[in-house]
């Protein structure tokens, strides 16, 4: 099921799963499904069926919309950004991954170890992320891409932590393990089985 949640910062975000970060005693306990996101942000070859679901998911929210796909913290197209052929935003220069300290501040020559390579194409764009963890990473290419004159920016990522949730929804609460959720597609006859997602911090490879 697509679910949407409303902050302060970034407006309507759009996302699957929510997933607990870090839970102590339970490394090596982790589910298929967080076995599966890792997986497809790190292989070489993701076989799962994440990209699918983000693509569909894309297309419930707005399937005319212009697409941005946040980079990764090293210069190279990530996993994410090749399942949707888009090149809107690449690195140049490596950075420090944001999961060592999601606290921080998104440096000031930030931009500089980028390249924008987007194209205007229709009045509403979606910025897309496979993890949403403090929401700074996220606001920061908000920022960036509103010299574009969208009429609306979308935000969605494949997840989002329990404590983002917490912080800007109190009347949400986060079991440590949820029943599956479902998707479903606006393309007739399909749903597909969205567990939600429990890891150790070691194991999240997103940068933000």
């Amino acid at each position: 099921m697509l679910k949407s949640l409303e902050s302060n910062s970034l407006g309507t975000i759009y996302y699957i799963i929510t997933y607990v970060g870090s839970i102590m005693g339970m490394k090596g306990k982790t589910s298929k499904e967080s076995r599966d996101l890792v997986t497809f942000k790190r292989a070489n070859k993701p076989s799962n069926m994440i990209p699918d679901i983000i693509k569909m998911a894309i297309n419930e929210i707005d399937a005319k919309a212009d697409i941005c796909v946040i980079p990764s913290s090293k210069p190279k197209l990530n996993n994410l950004q090749k399942a949707l052929q888009n090149t809107s935003i690449v690195k140049l220069i490596e950075t420090e991954p944001r999961k060592q300290n999601h606290a921080a501040n998104i440096p000031n020559n930030f931009k500089e170890t980028i390249e924008v390579n987007h194209t205007k194409k229709s009045n509403t764009l979606i910025i897309v992320d496979d993890i949403i963890t403090s929401g700074k990473t996220m606001a920061y290419f908000v920022d960036l891409m509103s010299v574009f004159k969208y009429d609306k920016i979308h935000v969605f990522a494949y997840g989002i932590t329990d404590t983002f949730i917490k912080r800007y929804d109190k009347t949400k609460s986060v079991s440590m393990f949820e029943p599956c959720e479902i998707f479903q597609s606006n393309i007739p006859d399909i749903g597909l089985m969205i567990p939600t997602l429990h890891f150790d911090e070691a194991d999240n490879g997103g940068d933000e």
